[in-house]
């Protein structure tokens, strides 16, 4: 007698999107694995730097569109393609959330072990090794450091001012003809960025004017930002205050684009260039102030190009770092030094062994998936 057998029910095709996934681990829901991938794999494709002459990966720094993209390129697997690590034609939705967890704790011991050898690099903004675009001996348009094989260039922007000189008669004689007048001369903010003198005293501040105005301040919405360009990625760690007064709240910017030109910033409004690779890294209340310390940037983003300024709401970014004494009153400071670090280069000495490992558990993905 022959043995009848129903087929085998066909697997429904997964979602390009699912909305969680299936089976999470004991106390930890879809949602938050979800926001810690994201936020991990963030953190890994700008604070990772590989040294292809002696590993076998090069992280390639992305911009990331949202949290799917970010889990698909690192969630999801990695492939050799060149000097780049590409990511497999995998959808995460296709991996269990332990295959997942798998994955990204091996990258996260891959890419974790070395982090812990950068140095500090300090750079004494009062110290330049050379100047351009000079006005006298206090003020130029930009300002040149090399330390520990790295370059940093200095430039100060602002927001521009417009003046309006208006007349109003206060006499008039019998034929009510004005013989008198007053004039009046009111200057204004024109919200466009531009290029301004960096002066150099306690540290280094923007705008060719008498004090207070000629540190970096956020005075009537006159925002001033120091826009530091190295010429490779660096970690920035702490910033080293000079003169302050009043008060010490800052912003920070940092880029994530592939290539950079400071005429990019002509004739837009800060918050405009969040819309152009631009993303904040955070604000700091009275830093290097009294007992605050001038630690920053605690996700340890890295960056060729960062924008240091005085505290503008109009950027976003949440308040970071320990320093929580706000008081809202106008920032003026001066510069005087940064910290950095380099990226890690991570060196393997088994990189066959580290190859299979990872190999492997990609393999694991793919069965799983295919299930």
């Amino acid at each position: 007698m022959n043995k009848v057998t129903s087929p085998r029910p066909k697997r429904p095709r997964q979602p390009d999107k699912a909305p969680a996934f299936a089976n999470p681990q004991p106390g930890l829901t879809p949602g938050l694995f979800y926001a810690i991938a994201h936020q991990y794999c963030r953190n890994i494709l700008r604070t990772s730097h590989l040294n292809p002459g002696h590993s076998i990966f090069w992280v390639k720094r992305v911009a990331f569109y949202d949290g799917d993209q970010c889990i698909r390129e690192c969630g999801a697997g990695f492939a050799l393609g060149g000097s780049a690590v590409k990511p497999l034609n995998v959808s995460p939705w296709t991996l269990s959330m332990r295959t997942l967890t798998i994955i990204i704790a091996g990258l996260a011991m891959a890419f974790g072990a070395a982090t812990a050898s950068a140095a500090p690099i300090g750079f004494d903004l009062n110290s330049p090794d050379s100047r351009t675009g000079i006005s006298n001996s206090t003020y130029a348009k930009g300002y040149n450091y090399s330390e520990d094989d790295i370059g940093l260039n200095i430039t100060g922007w602002s927001y521009g001012t417009k003046t309006t000189t208006t007349q109003t008669c206060t006499k008039y004689n019998k034929k009510g003809q004005c013989t008198k007048y007053a004039t009046t001369t009111t200057t204004s903010v024109v919200e466009a960025i531009e290029q301004d003198f960096v002066g150099k005293w306690d540290g280094l501040g923007i705008e060719k004017t008498d004090s207070p105005n000629h540190a970096i301040d956020n005075e009537n919405g006159d925002y001033d930002m120091l826009l530091l360009s190295f010429d490779q990625l660096v970690k920035l760690t702490s910033l080293d205050l000079g003169w302050i007064y009043l008060d010490s709240d800052i912003s920070i910017l940092a880029f994530d684009g592939d290539t950079f030109d400071s005429s990019s910033l002509l004739g837009k409004k800060w918050q405009d260039l969040l819309l152009e690779n631009w993303f904040s890294v955070g604000n700091y209340y009275n830093v290097d102030y009294s007992a605050n310390s001038g630690l920053v940037n605690t996700n340890g983003y890295t960056a060729k190009y960062w924008l240091i300024g005085a505290y503008n709401p109009n950027l976003g970014g949440s308040w970071d770092g320990d320093n929580l004494n706000y008081t809202g009153q106008t920032d003026y400071f001066k510069l005087k030094g940064v910290t950095v670090e380099k990226p890690p280069v991570i060196e393997l000495p088994e990189p066959s062994a580290f190859l299979l490992v990872l190999l492997g558990l990609i393999g694991i993905g793919l069965r799983r998936s295919k299930r």
